[in-house]
């Protein structure tokens, strides 16, 4: 990094600017969302909500450079210790990711089918933007089913979830998947759709998880 200071004098003006921009996009992120402690967002996130209560983020969550779009009747939750590296969401209905939860960059979570299945209504969606360019496609002129990611799964880059997933406690979804069904816990799933291809023996109490939290979260004070 030092190298780079020194060679670069627009990387040594980014890296002067970059932890005031954060402190700044923290500010913001409470203003504007019901936001947990030791919250961590990181520069390049962004995130569009009416209303505070609507982008609800747990404590010790790490946002970065996470595109999260909550419309009008949308909403998201991440509960705490989750972290999410390049995720873009687009809630219409709620999408929820549970604690523990680690999502990869280049993810897509989608609640909703962003556009009409019918092919007329999809025409009169696009001739009204272009009619009134300050108007946009309702996104609610789509189908929109919640999507639920369960505690401690792990969501590999490259994947896309569609509405209606539920993906379960403990699994993992292989990087390039598309999941369009639930997903069972303790399973990896890989493939477009998602298949699971190996179930876990993995077992792990609630009292173990739950004292390890509190362990993390003292040394996290």
């Amino acid at each position: 990094m030092l190298q780079n200071l020194i060679r670069d004098p627009l990387y040594a003006v980014y890296w002067a600017l970059r932890r005031p921009y954060n402190l700044y996009q923290e500010a913001v992120l409470k203003r504007t969302a019901m936001v947990g402690k030791k919250v961590r967002i990181f520069v390049h996130a962004e995130w569009t909500n009416r209303h505070r209560q609507q982008l609800v983020i747990g404590d010790h969550v790490i946002l970065g450079k996470v595109v999260l779009h909550v419309h009008d009747k949308g909403m998201l939750k991440i509960s705490d210790f989750a972290a999410l590296s390049g995720v873009r969401i687009e809630c219409a209905e709620r999408v929820e990711i549970g604690k523990y939860c680690q999502i990869s960059y280049n993810v897509e979570i989608h609640d909703n089918n962003s556009h009409p299945i019918d092919p007329t209504m999809r025409k009169e969606q696009i001739i009204g933007v272009h009619r009134d360019r300050t108007a946009h496609g309702s996104i609610y002129h789509s189908e929109t089913r919640a999507v639920l990611i369960e505690e401690n799964a792990w969501i590999g880059h490259d994947v896309i979830i569609l509405k209606g997933v539920r993906v379960g406690r403990n699994a993992i979804v292989a990087t390039g998947s598309v999941v369009t069904k639930d997903v069972p816990e303790n399973t990896i799933v890989a493939g477009n759709p998602a298949r699971i291809v190996k179930t876990l023996s993995y077992q792990d109490t609630d009292g173990a998880h739950e004292k390890m939290a509190r362990t993390t979260a003292m040394v996290c004070e």
